[in-house]
Parts: C-alpha cells; sequence; structure tokens
C-alpha cells in the first residue's frame, strides 16, 4: 500500500512539472515507463505472497437426543467419521474436528446448546447436526451457511453414520477418497476418553490390539500421559531423566515408520515428543513429514512454532507469530495458540497501550473471546496485559469475575493480590494471598507476602514468608525462590543496619 502511494505522489509531481515546463514531456513519459514496470512487479510480489484464500470450514456436531441433551454414551460416532477422513478432504475445504471444539468448550462441553452456538461463531461454511428421535432413526441436517440451503435425511439400523457419511461425501464431493472406518463407535469411544484426559483407560482398553490405528491411538495416549510430568531443565542437562511414557509411545511408532506403515498422526506425535526432550533438530524432521501428513490441522502449527525461524523457512513461514496465525486460522478456537500469540506481541512491543504489540495482542484476545467469553485462561491473559499497561480498573473487573466463577481457584485470588498490591492496598493484598495459600499452599503468594510486609517494615514476618518461599522451591531455576532469597539478604541486611543506626528503615 504505502508502494503505491509513493507511485501516486511521484506521478503527480512528474504531472505538475511537466505542466509548469520544468521538466520535459520525454523525461516524464520515461518515469511513466519505469513507474509501470514498478507497480506491475509490486502487483506480481503482491499475488505470491498474499494470504490464502479463507478454508469452507466444516464442523460436524455430536448427536443429540430429542431433549437435546448428547446421546450416551458414544455421541461422537458421526462426527468422528469425519475427523479420521479429515486429511482426505479435498482442497479449499477443511474439517473442524469434533475434539477441537470440545477441547475450546472446557467444561461446558456436555451440554448440546454450547456446542451449536461455538460452531455458529466459528463462521463454518457447513454445519452437520443430527438427533435421534423417539422412533429410533436419526435425523441429519447439512446447513450450507454460504447459500442458505438444507440438505435432510433420516436414517435407520445399525451403520447409519457410514451410510450417511457415504451419501454426503458423494452429493458434497469433499473428499479425495474416503477410508473406510471399522469399528468407528469404539474408536469415537476411545478418542472421546482421550479428549477427556482419560489416558489410563485407553491405555489399558487398547493393550491386545495390533491394528496400526489403534497402535497409534495407544501411542497417542501415552504422550497424553508424559506430557502431564513437569520437567526440570536444569536438572535434565546434568541427568538423562527417561520419561518412561514416552518409551512406550516410541516402542509403537517408531517401528510403524520404519515399516513405513505409519498412519497420521505418528508423525506429530514423534515430533511432539522431541519438542519436549528439546530434541529440536528430530522436531522438524517429524514435524515437516506430519504437515505432509495432514497440511490442517492447526497441532502441527503449534508445535512448529517452538522451533527457530530458521528451520521454517522452507516451508514459507517467516517466525513464531506467523506460525501461530496459521494454527488460529485453522483453528479459531485453539486456546494455547491464542494465548502465545497474544503474549508474544505485547511482548514484542514497548510495552505501552498504544503500540503496536500491545493492539496486536488485545485483537487476538478480544477475537478469540467473540468465540469463547468464558475462557478464565484468556481472561486472565487479559487481565494481566491491562495490570502490565496499568489499567488497573479493567484488570481488577476481569479477575474479581473470575474469582467469583472459581472460587476454589487459589490462583483467582493470588492475582487479585497481585492487582492491589499494584494499587498499594496491602491489606486486601494481604487477604487475597492468605486465602491462596490457605486453598491449595500457593508458593508465590508467600514472596509477594514476604514483600509487602518487608515494604512497611514489619521485618519479621518479612523473613518468615521469604523463607517459606525458599522451602517450595520447584528446581534450580525457579526465579521466584531466588527472588526470596534476595528478598532474605535485604532483610537481614536492613535488620543490621537498624541495630547499628537504631532507626528502622522507612517502608
Amino acid at each position: 500500500m504505502l508502494a503505491l502511494l509513493a507511485l501516486l505522489f511521484v506521478n503527480l509531481t512528474l504531472h505538475f512539472l511537466v505542466k509548469s515546463g520544468l521538466i520535459k514531456q520525454r523525461l516524464r513519459e520515461k518515469y511513466a515507463l519505469f513507474n509501470t514496470v514498478v507497480l506491475l512487479l509490486y502487483s506480481l510480489v503482491w499475488f505470491i505472497t498474499r494470504d490464502a484464500p479463507p478454508l469452507e470450514r466444516i464442523v460436524v456436531l455430536p448427536t443429540i437426543e430429542q431433549d437435546s441433551s448428547l446421546v450416551m454414551p458414544v455421541p461422537f460416532t458421526f462426527a468422528h467419521l469425519f475427523a479420521e477422513n479429515a486429511a482426505q478432504v479435498k482442497s479449499g475445504y477443511m474439517i473442524h474436528p469434533w475434539y477441537w471444539i470440545y477441547q475450546t468448550l472446557q467444561k461446558d462441553h456436555d451440554k448440546a446448546k454450547p456446542w451449536m452456538e461455538l460452531a455458529r461463531r466459528l463462521n463454518p461454511s457447513f454445519i452437520l447436526h443430527s438427533q435421534k428421535r423417539s422412533s429410533g432413526k436419526i435425523y441429519i441436517v447439512l446447513e450450507d451457511m454460504n447459500n442458505g440451503r438444507r440438505w435432510e435425511r433420516e436414517y435407520e439400523g445399525e451403520g447409519w453414520a457410514e451410510k450417511a457419511f457415504r451419501d454426503i461425501s458423494r452429493e458434497f464431493d469433499w473428499f479425495k477418497k474416503m477410508t473406510p472406518v471399522q469399528n468407528i463407535e469404539r474408536r469415537a469411544t476411545l478418542y472421546y476418553r482421550l479428549a477427556d484426559k482419560d489416558y489410563d483407560s485407553v491405555i489399558a482398553e487398547t493393550e491386545t490390539d495390533t491394528s496400526n490405528i489403534l497402535l497409534v491411538l495407544r501411542a497417542e495416549a501415552f504422550v497424553g500421559r508424559g506430557l502431564q510430568k513437569d520437567v526440570d531443565y536444569v536438572k535434565k542437562a546434568y541427568v538423562d531423566e527417561v520419561n518412561a511414557d514416552f518409551e512406550q509411545a516410541k516402542s509403537l511408532l517408531i517401528p510403524l515408520i520404519k515399516m513405513r506403515r505409519d498412519v497420521y498422526p505418528a508423525s506429530y506425535l514423534l515430533g511432539r515428543m522431541a519438542i519436549r526432550d528439546q530434541d529440536y533438530e528430530n522436531a522438524e524432521v517429524y514435524l515437516k513429514k506430519a504437515l505432509t501428513d495432514n497440511p490442517y490441522d492447526a497441532r502441527i502449527y503449534f508445535a512448529l512454532s517452538y522451533l527457530l525461524s530458521s528451520r521454517l523457512e522452507e516451508l514459507g513461514l517467516e517466525n513464531r507469530k506467523d506460525v501461530l496465525r496459521r494454527a488460529i486460522r485453522l483453528d479459531p478456537g485453539y486456546t494455547d495458540a491464542v494465548y502465545e500469540l497474544a503474549n508474544e506481541y505485547f511482548m514484542s512491543g514497548s510495552g505501552i497501550e498504544n503500540s503496536s504489540g500491545s493492539q496486536s495482542a488485545f485483537n487476538v484476545l478480544h477475537t478469540y473471546l467473540k468465540i469463547n467469553h468464558k475462557d478464565p485462561r484468556i481472561l486472565s491473559l487479559l487481565a494481566s496485559i491491562d495490570l502490565k499497561l496499568s489499567k488497573l480498573e479493567e484488570a481488577e473487573e476481569i479477575y474479581l469475575q473470575l474469582a467469583e466463577r472459581f472460587p476454589q481457584d487459589s490462583n483467582a485470588w493470588y492475582n487479585l493480590g497481585i492487582l492491589y498490591s499494584a494499587k498499594k492496598e496491602y491489606d486486601k493484598a494481604i487477604e487475597n494471598f492468605e486465602k491462596a495459600i490457605r486453598l491449595n499452599d500457593n508458593p508465590d503468594a508467600y514472596l509477594y507476602l514476604g514483600i509487602i510486609y518487608q515494604k512497611t517494615g514489619d521485618f519479621d514476618k518479612a523473613l518468615y514468608y521469604f523463607r517459606e518461599r525458599v522451602k517450595r522451591k520447584d528446581g534450580e531455576d525457579d526465579r521466584y525462590a531466588r527472588e526470596a532469597l534476595k528478598g532474605i539478604r535485604k532483610v537481614l541486611a536492613a535488620r543490621r543496619d537498624s541495630s547499628r543506626t537504631g532507626v528502622v528503615p522507612a517502608p
């Protein structure tokens, strides 16, 4: 845009100079030819580098009863057929897997209404929903959101989901090919448990399975369980710690890769483990293969965001922000990617409210909150950015709302303590920090209580809380424990000074 404005300015200037007789017409014609060539090159570059047109998103919702409750025990059989064929979708389309919506909804995923509301906020091109009627028949409606068209069918008997899937695939021609799916109800059940992080039951139930797909699903459960374990990276640099769950997953996946019998998401899972193990060379190899297997999986892009920019150049990705934007384009409800991108924007800015970094962060957060306005993690990040920008009233409003919604969450009260510390309302801050400690022994609340009592001149209490924080040290890279140690040294030095001079330092 700036280049176009510059060219327009130059041409208007030349036109004025010709009219005034200050330059010759021939010279103006040469400049005009040069500008035309530049404009053509600019247009070509824009055409090559412009964003791809939006994908036509297809959302398939869980099957519901007539009272709008989810069909139990397996409401996702029909939806899972589409999710398992997501990698086979034709160019220009994408399947939005049901388990992405499940993760976005968090605690509201057991009710039908939030599913439909969230689906519509994703602005899809197609929404598929199914209902079990009192007769036992399944009524399916496909809404074409762009053209206002409805496709309706009724099915009955065993295998209704497969029949409906084939009919829709033929009618709308979304897939390059349809992969036959066996035991779809069982696989949907297992993925339901994976989405619910019930990894133990998935591992137990698939112990004797030998099919490639179920071996990969079993590996996914091991990876999920392994990712729940904290890693002390400082200790890991000196001691070779083994994640037993990761080793189990690798023993299932690597033979499949070597025999070229791997199915998606085997490469992604290996790449995800490599990222956690900080083995970035192998992570790059596996994740690039995963992107070839399924270029429409937002999780792959999110994992790629942990690689250095130089490793991403051949994918046409410039930096971490670019990768995270791709992930969010595929799944606008991807909480982790939204959180990381907003944080990345804010940290790259100047820390001023009107800076481009802060405004970009706010845009990312507010766009997401239009999809899921209840998300506590995103609301908490928005409040923390408000707090850093000294927008204390806005931050207080969000933190009070979160404390009311989650009264048993120690972090809600801890954040209020941080806020009131910033406002120098120390009595309120102490009250909230103490509540955070009573609820869940919040370790960092001890540090801030130590800081408050140090500021107010109560050295005995300051020392007590600093020492309590040091006792709760979590690894060698625990920054807050180091801050508590500094606090202890400062308090002891202040005590020595006051005993020597007889004057208590002003708070």
